[in-house]
């Protein structure tokens, strides 16, 4: 029995015991009563030795979890404006989460990792390469920003290892901007909203093109669609918001925040957009963060061509299809790509890479469960 359980059942006995621990204790010759203190602590501390440092690094997330009891949907950060979504810190707050599918808990219609390289290995089968593209929370990268360090980031290496090993091709996008975040002072994320920065967008894209442009079947398509390169990206310029954590009562007085952003637009007109072609040997499935700064203002997307779908649209050099959700990118937006797939045999087949992209607070926020590539 763990030794803290073990005392907490000796102090809920009936007084009855406890005295007669007390009697005990008072005829304890001094160096008795201290050696057995110190076994006390030596048992004491043989217990603390069994705490993994993943869940000391959990215990500090459910720290400001507890400290934020109000149940808002944003959590306020130390610093000045800066906000965080509390299911990112809930996320957080679970440790190795893939710790629980080694241990049995999960079982393999609910582990993520089973659900995951089940379905790489269906779109395998139908002439589809799966690419996985976690964006990390906000305070993976920004921990001072909520009160912690980063000695409190958990490391999913070895759950993206688990995937990898499956078969499974995975960007680590947390290493990738934490380099970034080295490099260069320039927002990755956005202080005040629940996505990335443009910049996170156009780096996330590059580096999924630098891996995948130079295939034959992406050549082909940039030679069928974009000869001439008629996709234009604009000098770096700079966007104003006030994000969706703002609190709305304080939202009309709260100062905008300025990223760096830099648009696509098909050929020379800026206003010229690119559009979605459900014919693109590439698909773009998951949730908002391949939707914001796509949609525009209008649809609280707060730009226009400049998400991560524009940039890799204009770094391929053809335009995406996309399948993306304001909700699950795990689940529903899954759901949607086997409903069209259902509808039309020849969808998939047109395919040649899926860039499944979603926030990585769904590994433990989300049901997984399986849903097959083609009904």
């Amino acid at each position: 029995m763990n030794v803290f359980a073990a005392t907490h059942v000796k102090l809920r006995r009936p007084s009855r015991q406890l005295n007669s621990v007390s009697m005990i204790l008072q005829h304890l010759t001094p160096r008795l009563l201290l050696a057995s203190l110190c076994t006390l602590m030596g048992a004491l501390s043989v217990a603390c030795a069994r705490t993994s440092p993943t869940e000391t690094q959990a215990a500090i997330w459910q720290e400001i979890l507890d400290q934020n009891k109000d149940g808002a949907r944003q959590i306020a950060g130390t610093e000045p404006e800066w906000y965080f979504l509390r299911q990112e810190i809930e996320h957080l707050a679970q440790g190795a989460f893939w710790e629980q599918e080694h241990e049995g808990a999960l079982s393999a219609e609910t582990s993520p990792s089973q659900v995951i390289a089940t379905y790489s290995q269906e779109l395998h089968e139908l002439g589809v390469e799966l690419i996985l593209v976690p964006v990390p929370p906000k305070a993976a990268l920004y921990s001072d920003k909520i009160g912690a360090t980063e000695a409190a980031i958990i490391d999913p290496a070895p759950f993206y290892e688990k995937l990898i090993s499956s078969g499974v091709k995975v960007l680590d996008v947390e290493t990738l901007l934490k380099t970034a975040a080295s490099e260069s002072e320039a927002p990755l994320y956005c202080r005040s909203d629940s996505h990335w920065s443009p910049r996170a967008g156009e780096i996330i894209a590059k580096a999924i093109t630098d891996q995948y442009g130079k295939a034959d079947w992406a050549i082909a398509a940039k030679n069928n669609y974009n000869p001439n390169e008629k996709f234009k990206q604009s000098a770096a310029t700079t966007l104003s918001l006030v994000g969706d954590l703002v609190p709305d009562e304080i939202k009309e007085n709260t100062a905008k925040e300025s990223l760096p952003i830099r648009y696509i637009s098909n050929g020379d007109d800026t206003q010229n957009t690119i559009e979605v072609d459900s014919k693109s040997p590439v698909l773009l499935v998951g949730d908002s963060h391949n939707l914001v700064f796509n949609q525009g203002v209008a649809r609280e997307m707060h730009a226009q061509g400049a998400g991560v779908f524009d940039h890799l649209s204009y770094q391929f050099g053809f335009p995406l299809d996309r399948i993306a959700v304001r909700g699950s990118g795990s689940s529903a937006a899954r759901g949607d790509v086997a409903r069209r797939a259902f509808k039309d045999k020849e969808f998939l087949k047109s395919k040649k890479l899926l860039i499944w992209l979603f926030s990585a607070r769904e590994f433990t926020q989300e049901k997984w469960k399986h849903i097959p590539a083609q009904p």
